[in-house]
Formats: structure tokens, C-alpha cells, sequence
């Protein structure tokens, strides 16, 4: 089902305009950072401890400080398929990860049926 701004259940939600890496975070988070630059915002994600976060499956520093970090949770998915107008849906080329920091978003995972929490 489509997703905008006004169907996620947030008591805030951030747009590139808002640039939500500048903004404070609070409580439970869900954050699907920018593909191009997602190193500062798993920095964040891990440092607030407290949320789901979608992100590309790279070899990448920030990958790896998620991966090595005992809080995380993780569930691999199939690369997502995005919906353009007027033509056929895209798919992502290579896989995404959901991961997850804190007790809220390791029973969420847990409860999901997306996939084995690793």
C-alpha cells in the first residue's frame, strides 16, 4: 500500500526539508535514511538506541558498527519494488535490512512474520 506522510503513525515526522539528521530525536523511532549518504544517519539511529530503521545491505563502516553492536536485531529482506508512474514497478537492486535497537523494535521484528530476527 502507498505510504505518505499523513499514514505513519508518528508523533513527528521529518522531511529532507526538515533534514531530520539536525533534528532531536524522542522515544521510538523509524528512520529510512537518504541511500546516497547513510553513514551520519545510522550513527544517530545507533547513538538513540531506541527504534526500526531500513537501510541498504553494503560493506560499509556503518554497516558494520550496526552489525558488531550486541543491542541490534536485524531481519534480511528481497530488495523492495517501487512503484513509478506509469510504468512497470522497479526493483531495488540489491537487499535491505531492517534493523532494530531496543526492546519495542526487537518484539515488533519478532512479531512481523518479515523474516528470522537475527
Amino acid at each position: 500500500f502507498p505510504v505518505t506522510i499523513a499514514s505513519v503513525p508518528a508523533n513527528k515526522c521529518f522531511t529532507q526539508k526538515d533534514d531530520g539528521l539536525t533534528q532531536p530525536w524522542e522515544g521510538f523511532v523509524w528512520m529510512n535514511p537518504p541511500y546516497s549518504n547513510p553513514g551520519p544517519w545510522a550513527h544517530k539511529w545507533l547513538n538513540h538506541a531506541n527504534g526500526l530503521a531500513l537501510m541498504l545491505f553494503t560493506k560499509s563502516k556503518w554497516q558494520v558498527a550496526l552489525w558488531n553492536d550486541p543491542r541490534t536485531k536485524l531481519i534480511q529482506l528481497e530488495p523492495p519494488k517501487f512503484d513509478v508512474l506509469n510504468e512497470k514497478p522497479k526493483q531495488l537492486g540489491f537487499p535491505v535490512i531492517l534493523w532494530g535497537i531496543g526492546d519495542k523494535a526487537t518484539e515488533a521484528m519478532h512479531n512481523s512474520g518479515l523474516g528470522q530476527v537475527r
